[in-house]
């Protein structure tokens, strides 16, 4: 049975219950108490989450669960967490949108557009600030994306080439019904890199990089400077 049906099930019953999970890479636990989700923790060989991002990142890698057991839940837990069903439906739905317009993007790459690049001043201040944050090489690529075609700024990767204009479309119309802001920057763990990029739902454009994997905690402290400058990029262009 997959972990969704086994969630939502256990919430339904009004029960409680702890779930211990197990993944190459990591353990995970979840506690429910009387129909809610109320604490969840996970462990990876980098990092260790607790609560909303805990359960969002156990989620992400459910298809990789090497073992799954579930005991009624003894004695009292600490609480970092108060999921419901209406939100747990909410978070898969969310990181479903989030899996497909990325699986949209690397499905369509196979070489980078070598015409029309767009001016590497107007990048500038983004590549000043994450060669201050991060230290040479931590940083595989930056690229640029819009409706045309995707674009490397600096940094290695393979050859690519792209066709973005229908996935990126779709895409944006699809995140533009549920999310009222502007930009949407999102977080895809891919072993030992991770991709980080930020959206721009109004010009169909957005700013992608591949970071390693051994940054993240580096990374998550200065995410929101990062983010503002990828933001104040993308408005000029």
């Amino acid at each position: 049975m997959e972990l969704e049906e086994i969630l939502f099930g256990l919430i339904g019953t009004g029960g409680s219950w702890q779930i211990y999970l197990r993944m190459p890479d990591g353990k995970g636990v979840i506690s429910i108490k009387n129909g809610l989700i109320i604490s969840v923790k996970y462990s990876t060989p980098f990092d260790d989450f607790s609560g909303e991002r805990a359960l969002k990142e156990i989620i992400k890698v459910t298809d990789v669960v090497q073992s799954m057991d579930l005991q009624p839940l003894k004695g009292d837990v600490e609480e970092n967490l108060s999921c419901d069903f209406s939100k747990l439906m909410s978070i898969f739905e969310s990181l479903q949108i989030e899996k497909e317009a990325v699986q949209e993007v690397m499905d369509n790459l196979s070489k980078i557009k070598s015409e029309k690049k767009p001016l590497v001043s107007n990048f500038n201040d983004l590549l000043n600030t994450c060669a201050r944050i991060f230290s040479e090489g931590t940083i595989d690529a930056i690229l640029f994306f819009d409706k045309d075609g995707i674009f490397k700024i600096e940094g290695r990767i393979d050859n690519v080439s792209i066709d973005l204009k229908e996935p990126f479309q779709n895409f944006a119309e699809v995140i533009s019904d549920i999310c009222q802001d502007r930009f949407i920057d999102i977080i895809v763990n891919m072993g030992a890199k991770f991709i980080y990029a930020v959206y721009n739902l109004d010009s169909r454009s957005a700013i992608m990089a591949v970071v390693d994997e051994r940054e993240k905690a580096n990374f998550e402290l200065d995410q929101d400077e990062i983010k503002e400058a990828f933001i104040s990029t993308l408005m000029k262009i």
